[in-house]
């Protein structure tokens, strides 16, 4: 992760601009391990545009140089992501030969822009804005706002951004930001340890594993403590984005009309100088829709490079980093289904022809309730959105421009993730100044099912704003999810299923999918009141829809979609206060799932099921030494951690595994900690002992017991098929009436299969094939070969003995 170099963009429409103001190019200096886990390739190109969106950026003692932190997305063609981190800093540039180049650049552009100036003497110019003229880089006044972007080799010092990221599969924001910080702090810091940078990068790489579902693991992160849990497949997906930045940031009113632009695949452009706040925009609107999916274009962050996007006539939701200073010159494609969001304003400008969410006034009412319950600021929540559409600072235009701004704003906040199977790479970035994150300790308010012992736990772990933010995006969450299960609680009644009876496949149906009407629209919407046909009629027409009505036929051939699943288990639990016949409920009914989901999170941070080892002083022989050149992160050692631990030292992870699912299975018998421990005992007990503990005549009993019931079981299902195969015959010999069906007779055939295998590799130590029926026929066979006088001896035959 050592220096940075950046190159230099050519001459030309760039000269206008000052040399501190340009973008440069950046590369990804390593990552570990070399080798990326299967399924997630590292893709440096994608690496280096996300975790730098605006190039390397050059800097020097007058600017704030605070390090920041901005998660980002990674999607692969197959549409799945990859959820990284970075955390940007600058470091101070010692190469005399890029410092001049930075001074020769400086003096190009006051050369041009002086010439510029005179040969347009009375003419208007279209220069960028008064303050590039040199005239206004005087020496004389360094506080003034131009003398920023003026570089004196002399007296200034120059810097540069670089940028430690974790890479993963899983969402982990806050403990990605604990990790990341306290690993640039523990380089700043120089703290004299056996435990050096790799050690810390090795421990997340390879010994923290990530949760399984439903579980809780306590990790290290570079010293301090934190806990990562992971819902069971009943609960909503992981997210540990800050859903009280949204609100703060946008209001209730405009999170609305945004989730309703979203829903009707509007094109939305969000705007923003905090990278890190155009992410939590992004990914809460997108959580928010469950159980459906945004299906279109989704770049929260999108690179200086990529602004040709915004011209695709397609839905997307795609993010813009740029100040406030630059606003005005940013101008927007007009067009008539484009919602533009400032999420520093905290504004929403909408479509004049955007459809009233069902409800609106009820679902805001309980919104705006539970936000003042969690004393959540409103002084936005009452905004009325038209008064900010006249002033408007943002000028629609068919062609998009990008205007070029002193400070970068990668991130105010530092949000976090860590996972299993992380990878981590060096990449240089811009930066910000930060604005600080606001944490809140529950209240005595809260509901909560902790008791002192429970909390001094997690007090200890440094987990109580965690706690406190997953407790609110749950309350949160479940009321958009009553709301949606409320308005398709019957969307079932309205799938028009193909007929499996008659032999349609999944591939015959996926090949007419398009020609098809999967849904009668018309008849859902006559069971809908008026006043919501205007958003139900566009909405039931969208792609989004449409995939959630797919998911629902696919699940006919075995292909369950998570969401659905979790959405249908709450239109049942809707259903057992009515009745299956339920269309929709007589009026609007707020969400009371809230205490039962927050006791099940709150349960499972207070259990932790796991501690990962801490990390440990490395080999010597296996870790080089890492040539440290002060005030610069360095590169890692590649050998040391590309070095996978031994298969022995996993073994840990595995028990708790095992342990876990033993006692996932005790739980539902209501049984205390004590009396739990006494069933695990006389089960243990009462295991059958290994081969090796047993005497010949009791394992020959035991064996034999063993097979002679498989052996049973095989002769009742070889009589049921050998009784319907003989059909009126076996009726006259008294052996009943035979009506398999086909199915059932396959069934029967492949248990019959099963069974027969169970036998011949009952008490085998170690197989010699796949199949041990296959294998003793094959040796069977060879034996008999053998036995043959009639032919030659073949040593590659088994012996009697």
């Amino acid at each position: 992760m050592g220096g940075a170099r950046g190159k230099p963009p050519p001459l030309g429409d760039e000269v206008v601009v000052p040399p501190l103001e340009r973008s440069y190019l950046a590369r990804v200096l390593g990552h570990y391990p070399d080798n990326a886990p299967q399924g997630m390739p590292f893709d440096s190109h994608a690496v280096q545009m996300l975790c730098l969106p605006r190039g390397l950026q050059f800097r020097t003692q007058k600017h704030v140089l605070q390090p920041v932190f901005h998660p980002f997305l990674v999607t692969k063609e197959d549409g799945s992501r990859a959820h990284g981190f970075a955390y940007v800093f600058f470091e101070e540039v010692n190469s005399k030969q890029i410092c001049t180049a930075m001074h020769t650049l400086q003096s190009v552009y006051l050369t041009e822009m002086s010439s510029s100036a005179k040969g347009s003497a009375g003419t208007p110019t279209n220069t960028r804005d008064t303050r590039s003229l040199p005239r206004q880089f005087r020496l004389s006044s360094p506080k003034s706002p131009a003398a920023l972007h003026f570089y004196d080799i002399t007296k200034d010092q120059l810097y540069v951004t670089k940028c430690i990221a974790l890479v993963g599969q899983h969402p982990y924001v806050y403990a990605a930001r604990k990790f990341l910080k306290e690993l640039y702090r523990f380089f700043i810091q120089c703290e004299s340890s056996s435990v050096s940078l790799e050690s810390h990068v090795y421990n997340l790489l390879y010994e923290v594993p990530a949760p399984p579902a439903g579980r809780c693991v306590a990790l290290s992160c570079v010293g301090r403590n934190h806990i990562c849990q992971r819902p069971t497949s009943h609960e909503l997906p992981l997210f540990e984005y800050s859903l009280r930045e949204f609100f703060q940031s946008l209001g209730v009113e405009s999170v609305v009309q945004l989730l309703t632009c979203v829903l009707l695949e509007n094109q939305v452009i969000l705007v923003s100088c905090d990278y890190y706040k155009l992410m939590v925009v992004a990914e809460s609107i997108s959580t928010l829709i469950f159980p459906f999916a945004w299906q279109h274009v989704y770049v929260p962050i999108l690179p200086s490079s990529l602004h040709h996007f915004l011209d695709a006539p397609v839905p997307f939701i795609m993010g813009l980093q740029c100040s406030h200073d630059a606003r005005d010159t940013i101008q927007i494609p007009n067009e008539a289904n484009l919602c533009l969001v400032d999420v520093d304003e905290g504004t929403v400008e909408v479509p004049e022809d955007l459809p009233q969410f069902p409800h609106r006034a009820d679902f805001i009412q309980e919104l705006t309730l539970l936000l003042n319950k969690w004393e959540v600021p409103t002084s936005k929540l009452d905004r009325n959105l038209n008064e900010h559409h006249s002033q408007y600072k943002y000028r629609r235009r068919r062609k998009f421009s990008w205007s070029h701004d002193s400070d970068s704003g990668v991130s105010s906040t530092e949000g976090s993730i860590s996972g299993s199977h992380s990878s981590i790479a060096s990449v240089n970035t811009s930066s910000s100044s930060p604005s600080p994150l606001q944490g809140f300790i529950p209240t005595n308010k809260m509901h909560s099912v902790f008791d002192s012992d429970d909390m001094e736990r997690i007090r200890q772990e440094g987990d109580l704003e965690m706690l406190d933010e997953l407790r609110f995006n749950n309350a949160v969450r479940e009321v958009f999810l009553n709301r949606f299960v409320h308005m398709f609680c019957a969307y079932d009644h309205f799938v028009i299923q193909p007929n499996c009876q008659q032999g349609t496949d999944m591939e015959q149906w996926l090949s007419c999918r398009e020609s098809v009407q999967n849904f009668d629209k018309a008849t859902f919407l006559s069971d809908q009141p008026e006043i919501h046909l205007p958003f139900l009629s566009r909405f039931i027409e969208t792609q989004t829809f449409t995939t959630l009505v797919d998911h629902k036929i696919l699940a006919n051939w075995g292909k369950h979609n998570s969401n659905l699943r979790i959405f249908e288990l709450r239109i049942r639990l809707l259903r057992d206060r009515y009745d299956d016949s339920l269309v929709r409920t007589p009026s609007y009914e707020t969400c009371t799932t809230i205490k039962e989901t927050e006791q099940i999170l709150e349960k499972r941070l207070a259990n932790i099921d796991y501690r990962a080892p801490h990390p440990q002083p490395m080999d010597p022989q296996a870790e080089s030494c890492t040539q440290f050149n002060p005030g610069h992160f360095p590169l890692l050692d590649r050998i040391a951690l590309n070095k996978e631990p031994h298969k022995s030292k996993k073994r840990s992870s595995h028990a708790w595994r095992r342990r876990e699912r033993q006692e996932r299975h005790l739980e539902h018998t209501g049984l205390s900690g004590d009396q739990r421990d006494k069933v695990m005992n006389e089960a243990k007990s009462k295991l059958q002992p290994k081969l090796a503990d047993m005497s010949p005549a009791y394992m020959a009993q035991t064996n034999w017991k063993f097979v002679e019931q498989l052996l049973k079981e095989c002769k009742t299902r070889t009589k049921r098929m050998l009784v319907e195969k003989m059909g009126s015959e076996a009726v006259e010999l008294g052996h009943g009436e035979g009506s398999l069906v086909g199915v059932e007779e396959n069934t029967l055939i492949a248990s019959l299969c099963d069974l027969l295998e169970r036998v011949w590799a009952h008490g085998l130590q170690s197989k010699q094939g796949k199949s041990a029926l296959w294998s003793h026929l094959l040796n069977f066979q060879e034996l008999e070969d053998c036995n043959d006088s009639s032919k030659p001896d073949n040593p590659n035959f088994l012996s009697p003995g």
